[in-house]
């Protein structure tokens, strides 16, 4: 093994592969087991696993055994959204159902607390067509995708929102009426939104049910009455499931 410059992050990190790697189940591992794989002192291997616990990549469970914690899967999800695989999925899911809807779609997801849009599909056969830089201009909260990503963020990303964002206020009128029911509805329509377009967003899950990001639809109003809006909402639901079944 070569030599490294900081072993005690060495150590840090063969503790955190240990937890990841040699325990699929995440039934936890107890702290002397881990003491004895790694060959430390218990001391030791104690205090490392408190620093990681605060910083977020270990917690302990109700029996006292070290996992994973939440920075773990918040890098997991990273990976997984914007792997080869899923943004290639991504992008023909957007593109076969904005044809079906004919309108704009996007879909976007939480980097660091700030919305990223990680990719989007325009119609062909529009002649008037949303301008997609006028809206992205809008801040999260004046968003649906946005609305989304923060009703359903953890609390750490909630936290990273708002220290990229600052407080909803003006921005977001009836703020938490509005994040309750979007909570309960599992979706977000704004008719029309603060550029004066109809738009809408679901959540998109993994299968453990974290978000991974939000797909959302954007429409004229002259053209999006109920009928429309009921389809579209339809067809986001069916990208949504296609995309949480990857």
């Amino acid at each position: 093994m070569p030599d490294v410059p900081v072993k005690s992050v060495r150590k840090a990190l063969d503790l955190l592969s240990m937890l990841i790697f040699d325990d699929p189940e995440l039934k936890g591992i107890k702290l002397t087991d881990l003491a004895q794989r790694l060959k430390l002192p218990a001391n030791t291997t104690h205090n490392l696993l408190k620093t990681m616990v605060v910083c977020g990549y270990v917690v302990q469970n109700e029996s006292g055994r070290y996992c994973p914690g939440p920075q773990c899967r918040r890098i997991g999800l990273i990976n997984k959204v914007e792997g080869g695989d899923f943004k290639q999925k991504l992008a023909e899911v957007l593109k076969r159902h904005t044809a079906q809807v004919n309108e704009a779609m996007v879909f976007a997801a939480l980097h660091g607390g700030k919305r990223v849009v990680l990719a989007s599909s325009e119609p062909v056969s529009q002649v008037i067509r949303i301008d997609r830089q006028i809206v992205e201009s809008n801040n999260i909260y004046r968003l649906p995708t946005g609305r989304i990503l923060t009703a359903f963020a953890t609390p750490g990303d909630y936290r990273r929102i708002l220290d990229n964002y600052g407080e909803p206020g003006k921005s977001w009128p009836g703020f938490e009426s509005d994040l309750k029911r979007i909570q309960k509805e599992g979706r977000c329509l704004m008719l029309p939104d603060a550029s004066g377009v109809n738009s809408f967003a679901l959540p998109v899950r993994n299968k453990d049910g974290r978000l991974l990001g939000a797909i959302g639809c954007y429409a004229p109003p002259f053209r999006c009455g109920p009928p429309i809006q009921k389809m579209i909402l339809a067809v986001l639901r069916l990208a949504a499931d296609e995309l949480s079944a990857q």
